[in-house]
């Protein structure tokens, strides 16, 4: 690492022209403006819109001036590292009501600092990297401190409610796995807390923190629960958890990170080189390191050096030399005749296995007081009690879209229309095609002649076609009773050839009598009965009426139809019909005896001589 620099090489950083010292109440930054960055007095600080992906930006803040570019642009806190957004559109503002809200390009909110105060004048950031909404006062109304991502700076102190968490990787900014905050029982804990469990790695779950060696005893018995690390790189923890970086003594810009792989790191910022070298908060090589033997474990992979046909002294010294060696494995070999050495540079796919013959042995300090027995005692499973978990069931709730809001309402609004527009055309239609058969039928009836029936109506007529009467070839026939009682034949057809529509044709043709199997003659002139020129109800009678007709004629030997018979009235010539005459004769007086004998044909006279 380079010398450290004096102070003044850091308070020497230029401010750009362009960045804003503060926001008042009812301005914005703007996303498309690069221009819109707020910086702190003496340009260590400047926040503003980091990009996060494509067309994707998140309100963060960052060691230096803008624009923020090169290794040494880390973002060190973020307001919406969850929910980026858009490239376009987007804006940072501070309400007339105090209230500082990220919205959207849709205007939607993607987080807001929750405040609703009148007296809220300005937002700034100050050098130690601290984004302060103010008040008319100076007063802190709302500051980023109180709501660290992943980083602490120097100066901001962690409290008993604050949770650092870590990163999902180095190019994804949201919420990881792996967290830093205190635990219930007063100590600072890392934890990681996965998709399927949760558990605390550091301090050594196994081992109470008050049992633990020289340098790395917590002190439980507090409950202020408060940690800081200040500008010249000493860590202290209200446990007693404390550490000095290795350059310590000089004021440079530093952060403490949880990073994604789970480990807190301490960075410094090298000026020279602008990168931010690690400081190990402890060495892994060299003479005060030693091994814990682990019983039944296997790490699968991440094996960076295999010696073959080793001692288990000659493993473990090359492991303990290596600062990249986080432990090795013993094991015996496929020939049964020797053992191998595997050295691991990670520490990851690792499991219980009661099947594994093998040893591994686990890099530690040598500070770290604990034996092999209390380790296989401590991770052996306890089943002997019912343990009971509080689930926590608080659900935090995002902020409400107003467009996918009024979208939704929208289209539930549009689909009641057309539900609403289907039924009513449905019942239309439905009282139509009522109509429409009430009227089909009585056409039928006036076109036709016949009365149409249902196969409801027939089926309930015949019993269900239970009353069989005759068959042939073309169905069945069946007795039927109509509703007025009449006694009918009903014939089920086997098949029918034809359509309905043909079957309704042939109807009509019978009904009209056009069709070619009927004639329309319906008598000879003369023969006919007065009903039928009438338009009165046709009876037996008209059959009884044409027979008389023909047995008059054969008596008279007159043609009805042709025969012309003339009396003379008064003078006068009259024409009248033969069944005029003849009842005119049989209306004669009885004093005409021969009446009769006028009436029959000379014939007949002739024949009865």
């Amino acid at each position: 690492m380079a010398p450290p620099l004096p102070i003044l090489l850091l308070l020497s950083l230029r401010l750009s022209s362009s960045a804003l010292l503060s926001l008042r109440r009812g301005s914005s930054l703007s996303v498309e403006n690069p221009s819109d960055v707020l910086a702190s007095p003496a340009g260590a600080f400047s926040a503003g819109f980091f990009q996060v992906g494509e067309n994707a930006y998140a309100f963060a803040i960052w060691y230096g001036g803008p624009p923020c570019t090169g290794p040494s642009c880390v973002p060190v806190w973020m307001a919406n590292r969850g929910v980026p957004v858009n490239g376009k559109g987007s804006r940072l503002s501070l309400t007339n009501n105090g209230n500082l809200v990220l919205s959207d390009a849709g205007a939607s909110k993607a987080w807001s600092s929750d405040t609703v105060a009148s007296k809220a004048a300005s937002l700034q950031l100050n050098d130690t990297g601290n984004l302060v909404l103010a008040g008319e006062n100076g007063e802190a109304l709302w500051q980023s401190f109180d709501f660290p991502t992943d980083t602490l700076l120097p100066t901001q102190v962690m409290k008993r409610d604050t949770v650092v968490i870590s990163s999902r990787s180095r190019s994804n900014y949201s919420g990881g796995f792996y967290s830093l905050c205190f635990n219930d029982d007063n100590v600072l804990h890392l934890i990681f807390n996965g998709p399927t469990f949760s558990s605390s790695y550091w301090p050594l779950p196994w081992a109470r923190p008050q049992d633990l060696g020289p340098g790395l005893k917590r002190f439980i018995y507090n409950n202020s629960r408060s940690a800081v690390l200040d500008p010249l790189g000493y860590f202290l923890s209200s446990d007693k958890c404390q550490f000095y970086s290795s350059d310590y003594g000089v004021v440079i810009p530093r952060r403490l990170t949880v990073d994604p792989d789970g480990n807190l790191r301490l960075y410094s910022l090298d000026t020279a080189t602008k990168n931010w070298p690690t400081f190990e908060l402890s060495d892994r090589c060299g003479s005060d390191v030693g091994f814990v033997k682990v019983l039944y474990v296997d790490f699968y992979g991440y094996d960076y050096d295999t010696i073959p046909n080793t001692t288990r002294d000659n493993c473990q010294k090359t492991c303990a030399e290596s600062c990249s060696c986080r432990g090795f494995q013993y094991i015996l070999s496929n020939s049964l005749d020797a053992y191998d050495c595997f050295l691991k540079i990670e520490l990851l796919n690792g499991h219980n296995l009661p099947s594994f013959t093998g040893e591994f042995h686990l890099k530690v300090n040598k500070s770290v007081t604990f034996t092999t027995d209390q380790l296989e005692r401590r991770t052996r499973y306890n089943c002997t009690g019912i343990q009971k978990e509080v689930l926590d069931r608080r659900y935090s709730q995002k902020g409400k879209n107003g467009v996918v809001n009024f979208m939704l309402w929208f289209a539930i609004a549009v689909a009641a229309i057309e539900i609403l527009v289907v039924f009513v055309v449905w019942f239309f239609f439905f009282r139509n095609q009522q109509d429409i058969t009430a009227a089909n039928h009585s056409y039928f009836l006036a076109a036709t002649g016949f009365q149409r029936f249902t196969h409801d109506e027939l089926k309930k007529a015949t019993k269900n076609f239970s009353q069989e009467i005759g068959r042939g070839a073309g169905g069945f026939v069946y007795r039927g009773v109509l509703p007025d009682n009449r006694v009918a034949a009903v014939k089920l057809l086997n098949e029918a050839i034809t359509g309905e529509a043909d079957f309704l044709a042939e109807l009509m043709d019978r009904g009209k009598g056009t069709n070619s199997n009927f004639s329309r003659i319906r008598g000879t002139r003369g023969y006919m009965a007065p009903e039928w020129v009438s338009n009165l109800p046709i009876t037996a009678k008209v059959d009884v009426y044409s027979y008389g007709i023909v047995m008059l004629e054969l008596v008279t030997g007159m043609n009805p139809a042709t025969s012309v018979h003339s009396l003379e009235v008064r003078g006068d010539v009259k024409h009248i019909r033969l069944v005029t005459w003849a009842r005119q004769k049989m209306q004669e007086s009885a004093s005409n005896p021969s009446r009769v004998d006028e009436m029959v044909d000379p014939i007949f006279r002739f024949c009865g001589t």
